[in-house]
């Protein structure tokens, strides 16, 4: 990505960052259509876009229903610039000493956009689901958010947060507890929870074969393991909330998405399902609800004024 291509991005209030060309519509499409509504200027920065495979399209077509502004990054996605990546297995679950080298350069990449954009806050993924693009981009829009005193909040990734007990599982690998956001349960109860979600999930159904099971148990004993662990922060959850006429705008966006819809739920009345199951859960019967993180490190440095390192 060039400077010239940042420097010529117009101001926007509110920053969204989205792994690949689909993340922000599928987990933040609700809230998206807010901002705009309010006449909030919206950005959305999708970073990991190399190679496309034709879904640039889908992309324009998605934001166009939802009337954001997109951004592409132009990083090259995980299967191709590391061939450890190449199965989708060890995206979800491998973890390589590398990625934090790509994490450092897309905080790079988002410092130089916040800056030139200069938004009231960042919104990005939380890394729910263990896809390693998602949690590099995590990093990096914490990084880039310290470093730039900007307030920063975290989506559920969808649909791999549709995994019951998957977004408890990434808050404790980050060391954060959820307070009494999350009801409370036993570890291997949360463990047994996953596990059946996961077993059941079209996504991990469609890409993650036989060969695959020896990395994913290790994985997901670890992802357990980290529930035992000492929790050194705390994140609080917002629960944005919308009524039942944003639905067909947010399947319209979705439905733009015509090479993922299949991969990820099958077909797009199963993604209906599966958002009215995940609005539910958050206390919305009917309508549609989002869940968003803030950490309380992160909100204590912006209330100091203080970037971070």
């Amino acid at each position: 990505m060039t400077a010239d291509a940042v420097s010529g991005l117009e101001p926007a209030d509110i920053l969204y960052v989205s792994p690949h060309l689909d993340d922000v519509a599928l987990s933040c499409g609700g809230r998206v259509l807010a901002d705009r509504e309010a006449g909030r200027r919206v950005l959305v920065v999708s970073l990991f876009t190399e190679p496309a495979h034709g879904r640039r399209k889908e992309e324009r077509k998605a934001l166009a229903v939802l009337d954001a502004t997109g951004f592409d990054g132009r990083l090259i996605d995980a299967p191709d610039r590391d061939p450890a990546y190449r199965r989708f297995a060890a995206i979800l679950f491998a973890r390589n000493p590398q990625d934090a080298e790509v994490a450092a350069e897309t905080a790079e990449l988002l410092v130089r956009i916040l800056e030139q954009v200069q938004p009231k806050e960042i919104v990005g993924p939380l890394g729910v689901g263990g896809h390693v693009d998602h949690r590099n981009c995590h990093q990096a829009t914490r990084d880039a958010a310290r470093r730039t005193g900007t307030a920063a909040s975290f989506y559920d990734d969808r649909p791999y947060s549709f995994v019951d007990e998957s977004v408890r599982l990434r808050l404790a690998e980050l060391a954060v507890s959820p307070g009494d956001d999350l009801p409370a349960r036993s570890w291997p109860s949360s463990a047994w929870r996953y596990v059946r979600g996961l077993l059941r999930a079209r996504f991990a159904r469609a890409m993650v074969g036989p060969r695959d099971l020896p990395l994913t148990l290790r994985a997901t004993w670890a992802l357990v393991a980290s529930l035992r662990r000492q929790q050194r922060e705390t994140a609080r959850a917002e629960v944005h909330r919308f009524e039942p006429d944003v639905l067909p705008r947010l399947r319209e966006s979705v439905a733009c998405y015509r090479s993922q819809v299949g991969p990820l739920f099958g077909h797009l009345d199963r993604w209906a399902e599966q958002t009215a199951e995940a609005a539910a859960e958050l206390g919305v019967t009917e309508g549609h609800a989002e869940r968003y993180w803030r950490f309380a490190d992160d909100a204590e440095s912006e209330n100091r004024g203080e970037p971070g390192a």
